[in-house]
């Protein structure tokens, strides 16, 4: 799983899992970020409004992994 974090109003990816902050996990690839995105799940973990640059920018930094 794929940690995504709110640490002080900017949301990341955590691939690590130690950056502090309130934090939710999706698998790492982009149909799940898809059904989380369609389904609002992301933004009520973290409890936050996510734009839609936000998720584009998810969208790339899982590309990212996926490829590591």
């Amino acid at each position: 799983l794929l940690r995504i974090v709110n640490n002080k109003g900017q949301i990341l990816v955590d691939p690590g899992g130690k950056t502090p902050g309130r934090g939710a996990y999706i698998c790492p690839n982009k149909v799940c970020l898809e059904k989380a995105k369609k389904a609002n799940k992301i933004s009520k973990a973290l409890k936050t409004s996510i734009s839609e640059e936000i998720y584009n920018n998810l969208m790339e930094e899982i590309g990212n992994v996926m490829k590591e």
